[in-house]
């Protein structure tokens, strides 16, 4: 799990805080979105 995402932490914790109540809530298949920035800047233009 990424936490250093805000949005997927507090997502996370409700996985977990849903589990114990009988809930079978899953991270399997989260998206998380994410950038690379270089430098110097990198392009693949032709």
């Amino acid at each position: 799990m990424a936490a250093h995402f805000t949005h997927i932490a507090v997502d996370g914790f409700r996985i977990v805080r849903d589990n114990p109540a009988g809930s079978n809530r899953v991270t399997t298949g989260w998206q998380v979105p994410f950038c690379m920035f270089t430098d110097p800047e990198f392009s693949g233009s032709v």
